[in-house]
């Protein structure tokens, strides 16, 4: 089933691939020991944004969500509905 959902995965198949991974992970943890704290504490930062951004890319294109005000309008509405339904009662 998973086999119709995923592409083919062809990514970490090359020599490349995996050299450029090695090079660019030796970099990242070499970088700390040349440079100093403050650009370190930088660094750290903007790698903490990236993953916030790549977070944010896999709700807004894989999960379909538009903007943040989709999801909080679409709690208010259920919560809103839920309220009325139990009043009810």
């Amino acid at each position: 089933m998973l086999s119709l959902v995923n592409g083919p995965q062809t990514n970490g198949n090359g020599r490349g691939f995996w050299l450029a991974f090695l090079a660019v992970l030796t970099m990242a943890l070499i970088y700390p020991v040349f440079a100093d704290s403050y650009d370190v504490g930088n660094f750290s930062y903007f790698l903490i944004w990236i993953f916030m951004a790549l977070g944010l890319s896999l709700i807004w294109g894989y999960g379909g969500m538009l903007t943040f005000g989709h999801t909080a309008t679409a709690c208010w509405r259920s919560s809103w509905v839920a309220g009325r339904r139990r009043s009810r009662r």
